[in-house]
């Protein structure tokens, strides 16, 4: 198969910010959506969903009022102070034993029953939510309307003085869940993009670089090039294209 040079040299471009604080968010996304994905979703894969993590991120979590407040209070004071938060965690225990018997109910991933990398059902009172008479995609819900609930009972955890550590970090979790749900759009929005892009620009290039005919889908030939087209025509494989199992050669 034919890896298309002029494309992959010309036509990537990328836009370097964005793709950072996608990806950033992207890779610590882990641990907080699973604080938030334990109340939302159910049925997630056993590659995706791990009680293991859910437990290491539940201890964590509980010793981080009591290293901040150890020399204020007594370790007690510290707990009593802080019940939501306490009541918080243990509900996220809870719920992860939940999601844990769920993953262990579910046909095996060897039988190819089932996808392990599953992110779970999503609720389906998020796909009744109508605005301006429009019914949410599953891209809206999970960017958008999943979040949402936890970022507003964060902020007015934090406006009431209720939750001064439970409602940052519900906070945090939200707008790391929206980003880093955004992100996994972007890179299956750019995937496909791609794809049909070399696509046109394979189907298009021998006209643009041999013909220089303009192409209607809006495909160019960028820089300069042979003046005969007798020899455009001649070399236009070798220029333009490049064989994968020659390069996979080149490789080893």
């Amino acid at each position: 198969m034919k890896k298309n040079l002029y494309y992959a040299t010309v036509y990537q471009r990328n836009n370097l910010l964005r793709d950072f604080i996608l990806s950033f968010f992207l890779g610590i996304s882990s641990y907080p959506r699973l604080i938030l994905e334990v109340f939302l979703r159910k049925n997630m894969g056993e590659r995706y969903f791990s009680l293991a993590s859910a437990i290491t991120i539940a201890v964590v979590l509980a010793f981080i009022p009591m290293s901040i407040l150890r020399f204020e209070y007594p370790l007690f004071t510290v707990i009593a102070r802080n019940l939501l938060y306490y009541a918080f965690l243990a509900a996220f225990l809870v719920f992860s034993a939940f999601r844990y018997r769920e993953v262990k109910r579910e046909p095996s991933v060897f039988d190819f029953a089932r996808f392990s990398k599953t992110g779970g059902r999503v609720n389906p009172i998020f796909f009744k939510i109508k605005l301006f008479g429009r019914e949410p995609d599953i891209r809206t819900v999970e960017i958008w309307y999943e979040a949402l609930p936890f970022f507003v009972l964060g902020w007015l955890l934090i406006l009431l003085g209720l939750g001064t550590f439970l409602g940052p970090l519900l906070v945090i979790c939200a707008i790391i869940y929206s980003l880093s749900h955004a992100g996994g759009y972007k890179r299956g929005d750019d995937f496909l993009m791609d794809k049909i892009d070399e696509i046109i620009c394979n189907e298009d290039l021998t006209d643009a670089f041999v013909k220089d005919r303009e192409s209607p889908r809006g495909f160019r030939w960028y820089g300069k090039k042979p003046s005969s087209e007798d020899l455009r025509e001649e070399y236009v494989e070798d220029i333009c294209y490049e064989d994968d199992e020659d390069e996979a050669t080149e490789a080893r």
